[in-house]
C-alpha cells in the first residue's frame, strides 16, 4: 500500500508538472482568445437567425432577466400582491411573449423597483438595454479591480481582460441577462471605499448587494472582526431601509410570500435540485452527488464557521484588510448554498489577487482546472452521471486554502516563483514573487 501511495504521489507529481508546462503564456491567450471570438460569432448569430425577442431555436433572449423584468412590470401595474404566485408570473409572461416556460422571479422584494425602468418598456428593448447595463457594470468593475492585482494590470492589462472576457461565468452572466454585474460592481466599489476610509459609504455600497443575499452574506462578519463600527452601522441601516422598501412594495404578507417560496418543496425540486449542476459551490457538489440534501447545509454552515475562525486569526496576525476581504470572497463561492455558473463572476475579483500574490504550480492549476471545468458544464451534464458533478467547487475551494495560507492563517507562508510573463513593454522584465509582506499590503 504506501508503494501504491508513493507511485500515486509521484505520477501525480510529474501529471501535474506537464500540465503546467502545457500552460504557456502563449497558449493562455491563445485558447481564450479562441473562445471569446468563437462565443461571441455563435451568440451573434443565435441573435441574428432569431425574431427578436427570440433567438434561433424558439427561446427568448436573456431568460434569466425575463423574470427580474417581470417583476418590474407586475409593481408597475400594480400586482404586487401576487409578485410571487407563479401563475401571475405566468400570465404575464405568456400575454408578452406567447406561450413558453415559467421565468420565476424570486428575488427579494426591493429588487422589483430595479426593474421598473425596464419593464416600461417592451421585452426586447428591456433585454438590450439591460445587456448594455450589465457590461457597463462589468467594465467599472475591471477599473475598479486594478489596485488590486497592480503589476499584472501594469505589465499584461491587454491579456488580463481578454482571459476575465472569456470565462464561462462572464458569457453567461451575458447571456442570460442576469444580475451578477451589478454584484462584482458592488463588491469591488465597497471595498475601495472602505479601504479608503470612508466606512459610511463603503458600508452602505456592500449592503446594496443584499439583492442577491447569497453572494454578500458574509459582508457584516467581515466588517465586525475588523471591528469597523460605523460601516456596519451603515450596512445595517441600509439593509433596514431595504427592508422597509420590500415592505412598502409587497406588503408584510408578500414579504412572507418571498420566505415561503425560498423555503417552498417546489423551489427545492425546480431550483436547488433540477439546476444544480449549474452551481459551483460546495454545497452543490454534495447534492450533485446524491449526498442527503441536510449535507448541504451542514457544508455550508461549517465553511462559514472556518472563514470566521480565519478571519480573526488573520486580524490576530496583522494581516491586512485587502486579504482579508479576498478571503471573504472566495469563502462565500464556496460555501453559498445557492451558486450558479454566472455568480463565479464574483469570484474573478479573488482570483486576481491571488494569481498576482501567489505564483505557485497550485494556483495555476487550480486556475486552469476551473476555466476548464466552467466551460465544459454544458457538456458534462449532457453526458450526465458524476460527469455533471460541481466539480468546480474543488478547484475554488483550493484556492481557499492557498489564499488562507498564504496570509498566514494557517502558521505557514506560501512562496512560489511567479510565472515568467512577457511583459507589455519589454520582453526581459518579469513578475517579481509576492512577499509576505506584500501579499498582506500591496493594494491597500
Amino acid at each position: 500500500m504506501r508503494r501504491l501511495v508513493t507511485r500515486l504521489r509521484s505520477s501525480s507529481a510529474v501529471a501535474a508538472s506537464a500540465v503546467d508546462r502545457f500552460v504557456s503564456p502563449e497558449r493562455m491567450l491563445l485558447y481564450p482568445v479562441a473562445l471569446l471570438i468563437g462565443s461571441v460569432v455563435v451568440m451573434t448569430a443565435a441573435i441574428a437567425l432569431g425574431d427578436m425577442p427570440f433567438i434561433a431555436g424558439g427561446n427568448v433572449v436573456l431568460p434569466d432577466f425575463l423574470a427580474h423584468w417581470t417583476g418590474g412590470r407586475m409593481l408597475l401595474d400594480g400586482d404586487a400582491g401576487v409578485l410571487y404566485d407563479p401563475f401571475a408570473q405566468k400570465v404575464l409572461q405568456t400575454d408578452e411573449l406567447g406561450e413558453g416556460p415559467l421565468s420565476w422571479f424570486v428575488s427579494p422584494p426591493f429588487s422589483a423597483y430595479l426593474y421598473v425602468p425596464f419593464a416600461m418598456l417592451d421585452y426586447g428593448t428591456a433585454a438590450l438595454a439591460w445587456t448594455v447595463l450589465s457590461a457597463a457594470c462589468l467594465v467599472a468593475a475591471g477599473h475598479l479591480v486594478r489596485p488590486f492585482a497592480p503589476r499584472l494590470f501594469r505589465d499584461h492589462a491587454r491579456g488580463v481582460y481578454v482571459v476575465l472576457l472569456a470565462t464561462q461565468p462572464v458569457f453567461e452572466l451575458l447571456g442570460s441577462g442576469q444580475d451578477t454585474g451589478a454584484s462584482v460592481l458592488l463588491w469591488v466599489a465597497g471595498i475601495r471605499l472602505l479601504l479608503a476610509g470612508r466606512d459610511v459609504l463603503g458600508g452602505s455600497v456592500l449592503a446594496l448587494g443584499l439583492f442577491k443575499p447569497q453572494l454578500f452574506f458574509v459582508v457584516p462578519i467581515v466588517l465586525v472582526v475588523q471591528g469597523r463600527w460605523r460601516a456596519l452601522a451603515a450596512w445595517a441601516a441600509t439593509a433596514a431601509a431595504l427592508a422597509l422598501l420590500s415592505v412598502r412594495a409587497v406588503g408584510v404578507d408578500g414579504v412572507v410570500d418571498w420566505a415561503q417560496v425560498l423555503t417552498s418543496d417546489t423551489f427545492h425540486t425546480v431550483v436547488q435540485a433540477a439546476q444544480a449542476w449549474k452551481m459551483q459551490s460546495l454545497p452543490a457538489l454534495a447534492t450533485t452527488l446524491g449526498l442527503p440534501s441536510s449535507t448541504s447545509g451542514v457544508i455550508a454552515v461549517a465553511a462559514v464557521l472556518v472563514v470566521i475562525g480565519q478571519l480573526w486569526r488573520a486580524r490576530s496576525r496583522g494581516v491586512a484588510e485587502l486579504p482579508m476581504w479576498m478571503l471573504a470572497m472566495t469563502a462565500t463561492v464556496v460555501a453559498s448554498p445557492h451558486l450558479v455558473v454566472y455568480d463565479l463572476v464574483v469570484a474573478l475579483v479573488p482570483i486576481l489577487w491571488i494569481v498576482e500574490h501567489i505564483g505557485s504550480r497550485t494556483t495555476r492549476l487550480s486556475c486552469v482546472a476551473l476555466f476548464v471545468l466552467t466551460w465544459t458544464i454544458p457538456v458534462r451534464h449532457v453526458i450526465g452521471g458524476p460527469f455533471e458533478a460541481a466539480w468546480s467547487a474543488i478547484p475554488l475551494t483550493i484556492l481557499w486554502v492557498v489564499l488562507a495560507r498564504s496570509i498566514g492563517v494557517t502558521g505557514r507562508t506560501v512562496r512560489g516563483p511567479a510565472r515568467r510573463w512577457p511583459s507589455r513593454t519589454a520582453s526581459q522584465s518579469r513578475v517579481r514573487p509576492a512577499t509576505r509582506g506584500s501579499a498582506a499590503g500591496d493594494g491597500t
